[in-house]
């Protein structure tokens, strides 16, 4: 594992080790408020650096391995498209698919 990403486990396993339930909650909270942001961030500038790789013509299959992805997912992550089963549009469930309990006439 690289050193900064393995600082940031580091960091995350210090943070789950606190004992104090109130104190370790609010660590919690504030650093997933940074990792949703830094979340963003990172994953725009992997998306440029991408960019530059590709300009410098590489191909998906060169650049997969560079950056500990498949080639196959490099182009998705160039694009920025989400992906995966959230990515889909939901379809509204009828009634009778709704589970017992979430159906209007319960």
């Amino acid at each position: 594992m690289d050193e900064h990403a393995q600082r940031i486990q580091d960091t995350i396993t210090e943070i789950t080790e606190i004992e104090d339930p109130q104190v370790r909650a609010k660590i919690v909270t504030e650093v997933l408020k940074v990792i949703h942001t830094g979340n963003s961030t990172l994953s725009a500038a992997r998306r440029e650096d991408i960019k530059e790789l590709r300009e410098a013509g590489l191909s998906y299959r060169k650049i997969g391995p560079l950056i500990g992805v498949h080639f196959s997912r490099v182009k998705q992550l160039e694009s920025g498209e989400p992906t995966g089963i959230n990515a889909r549009p939901r379809k509204e469930a009828t009634e009778e698919e709704m589970p017992p309990g979430r159906r209007s006439a319960e």
